[in-house]
């Protein structure tokens, strides 16, 4: 059956039954920047559906490029259980262009989301190797390794942060291709020291024999979880582009292992 949805008068083909393509009710080229409910994060652009109905979905929307505006797509699925809660995901790509972050922000709000990232794109060969502009975002980030601190111009400090601690990120820019998110004032980390995070508590079963993963997405070779078990998740996120649960320290359950929560 050919299943269709409409938001604000837009329709959308589904391209699976549990990952809609939400359209937005406005593009970035008509850009109206509003304050997002209870947070003081700046919306650049509002998806207004079900997000209960319909669980994970992909998001398109128009990006401003230095060329005009381009449609693009989540490739990342899009999805938090709660209010006020972010998911981030990897940065749709345009080629020939070059976006200005790696991951975009996305906040549930009671409407849907909220696009979060003032997002950009740049046509190849008129990219500057440095950039020191920051944009404001809001989430915890937690470390999966020992981490060096970066000045605020991507100076390596003498400060190291432990592994597995969790920071409020307020910030995040790009330097040298690089992209830091700012944990303190002229203190910063590198996004690919860690993930972010949603903190959620709640019980998961597996469908079958299920394989454990660490904080980069990578399988542990003598760790398994039991089919048809239950396990309690302190906290879900996205690695490589795949939804997970942590289950224990550094060990991950992929969301395709889950029959059902609790």
């Amino acid at each position: 059956m050919d299943k269709r949805i409409k938001y604000a008068g837009v329709a959308a083909a589904m391209l699976l039954s549990i990952a809609p393509i939400i359209t937005p009710i406005t593009n970035v080229s008509a850009e109206t920047i509003t304050q997002a409910t209870n947070t003081g994060v700046k919306s650049y652009l509002d998806f207004n559906f079900d997000v209960d109905e319909h669980g994970p979905a992909s998001l398109g929307f128009y990006a401003s490029t230095d060329g005009g505006d381009k449609k693009v797509w989540t490739q990342d699925l899009v999805y938090t259980s709660k209010v006020g809660q972010i998911d981030s995901v990897i940065t749709p790509t345009i080629n020939g262009y070059v976006p200005n972050f790696e991951r975009i922000g996305f906040l549930r709000t009671s409407r849907g989301y909220s696009l979060i990232t003032d997002l950009y794109y740049t046509k190849v060969g008129n990219v500057s190797t440095t950039s020191n502009s920051a944009t404001g975002i809001n989430f915890t980030f937690e470390l999966a390794r020992a981490a060096k601190v970066y000045d605020d111009n991507g100076n390596v400090t003498s400060q190291t942060l432990s592994n597995s601690t969790m920071w409020h990120v307020d910030q995040q820019k790009r330097i040298n291709g690089v992209t830091y998110y700012r944990i303190a004032t002229n203190e910063w980390v590198k996004a690919s020291d860690g993930v972010i995070i949603n903190i959620e508590r709640r019980v998961v079963e597996t469908k079958w024999q299920s394989a454990l993963y660490n904080s980069f997405g990578q399988k542990i070779s003598n760790r398994a979880l039991a089919a048809n078990t239950k396990w309690k998740y302190d906290r879900y996120a996205w690695i490589n582009g795949k939804e997970m649960y942590r289950v224990a320290t550094n060990e991950w359950l992929s969301r395709n292992d889950i029959a059902r929560f609790f």
